[in-house]
């Protein structure tokens, strides 16, 4: 066989290889428009009791419950989902609402995301553990005035299956403030039930495509752009040591991991003090914080540091 035919061969075979890693399940196309739909960042807590309504869960999952409902939340590791080992969200309802309960995932349109008028597929894997519920998509515009273009009810069963929805978004103006569309997971059932939920994913077009797999690190990053935690004085939790002189002020300017979408407000969880007040946040943007404090006086070897959240979710 001639060089040539060789190597038509080799660039053939090359292509076939590019066309199935573009449609396996690790694509990096970032066509999932959904952050942290297989459940993986948890930088609040894993484990959440008897959750109030708009209460923020595993990171970008905020659970919307009913007044006379209890609502437990806890992230689950290495569960077997249709052949693959994933984390679950499991949203376990001890007193159910007639009305039915929401988990939802905010995501922000913008001059390069503009779903208006767009086709779009929604996806998910869920299953029941205990007892009976459903499980429907829907869209809701920003400020909770209207929902919209909600499926058709899912009757789980005690095995993953994948619940798919698709739909065009119109009807809404996108000069709504703070452009963002909230898309809701509606779980109903009339008595007690334990719900798990994951591979969750939105996308533009008419087909659900295999879900896109990211590195945790990858979706880490992403989180962080609305919510970042610090929970260790060895990280950067914003450190100040030296001698000081007078009852003066101190500072450290602290860069976050990621820029946050809009100005976070800061919440300061812990503080580790020698001969230091307080620590207090007196500088804050999208890139970074100012953490101060006032010395106590003259002395050697003080020091503060303090443990902190940013916090920019829509």
């Amino acid at each position: 066989m001639s060089k040539a035919r060789d190597l038509a061969d080799l660039a053939k075979n090359a292509n076939d290889r590019l066309d199935d890693v573009a449609t396996s399940d690790g694509a990096l196309s970032n066509r999932n428009l959904i952050i942290n739909g297989a459940m993986q960042v948890a930088q609040r807590g894993t484990s959440f009791s008897s959750i109030g309504s708009g209460t923020y869960t595993l990171d970008r999952w905020r659970g919307q419950s009913r007044a006379s409902s209890v609502v437990n939340v806890t992230k689950v590791d290495n569960v077997d989902v249709a052949g693959r080992i994933m984390s679950v969200l499991q949203h376990q309802v001890t007193t159910p609402a007639t009305d039915g309960l929401t988990l939802q995932n905010h995501f922000v349109e913008d001059g390069s995301i503009s779903l208006l008028g767009q086709t779009v597929t929604v996806s998910c894997w869920a299953r029941v553990t205990s007892g009976s519920a459903t499980v429907s998509h829907r869209f809701e515009v920003d400020g909770g005035s209207t929902y919209f273009y909600e499926s058709d009810a899912a009757t789980l069963t005690g095995s993953f299956q994948r619940i798919v929805f698709t739909t065009t978004l119109s009807g809404y103006t996108t000069s709504i403030s703070d452009k963002h569309l909230r898309y809701q997971l509606f779980i109903r059932g009339s008595s007690a039930h334990t719900v798990q939920i994951t591979g969750v994913q939105l996308e533009v077009g008419d087909t659900a495509t295999p879900f896109e797999h990211r590195s945790y690190g990858d979706e880490l990053a992403r989180c962080q752009r609305y919510f970042e935690k610090e929970t260790s004085y060895d990280g950067n939790s914003g450190f100040w040591s030296g001698d000081t002189t007078g009852s003066n002020g101190y500072y450290m300017p602290v860069a976050y991991k990621v820029e946050k979408r809009a100005v976070p407000t800061i919440v300061i969880t812990g503080e580790n003090l020698s001969n230091f007040g307080s620590v207090n946040s007196t500088v804050n943007s999208t890139t970074g914080w100012r953490p101060s404090a006032t010395s106590t006086g003259t002395n050697t070897s003080a020091y503060f540091r303090c443990l902190w959240t940013a916090d920019a979710e829509l």
